[in-house]
């Protein structure tokens, strides 16, 4: 059994932007965990893993890793940043939404 594989100047446009992409984030977010002592990254490190969810994972539907990845970022967000802890939250359920209805996890794709 053979499969011919179709392909375009597009895609592999795209498909060349988000694997930069996701080097460059992934990177940053280890980088800004592992230097929690330095404040000024540290600082970041929130922001990259909250983008990190969901311009990934809104786009390429893996079934669990992201409500995990929500659920670890609430657990190491300090309970001074109520805002950022809610974020994690929403970001959680609205991966759900993505889970649990194909269609809107669709409408993500069409419209990034």
């Amino acid at each position: 059994l053979y499969v011919t594989l179709f392909s375009s100047d597009r895609l592999h446009t795209i498909a060349k932007i988000m694997s930069y992409w996701v080097i460059l984030i992934e990177g940053s977010i280890a980088v800004t965990f592992l230097a929690y002592f330095n404040k000024r990254l540290s600082k970041w490190r929130d922001a990259l893993l909250i983008t990190f969810i969901a311009t990934t994972y809104l786009v390429a539907p893996v079934d669990r890793f992201p409500s995990i990845l929500s659920i670890m970022g609430y657990a190491q967000c300090e309970t001074d940043r109520k805002m950022v802890r809610i974020t994690y939250v929403s970001i959680f359920v609205v991966m759900q939404f993505t889970r649990l209805v194909p269609s809107l996890n669709r409408f993500f794709v069409d419209v990034f």
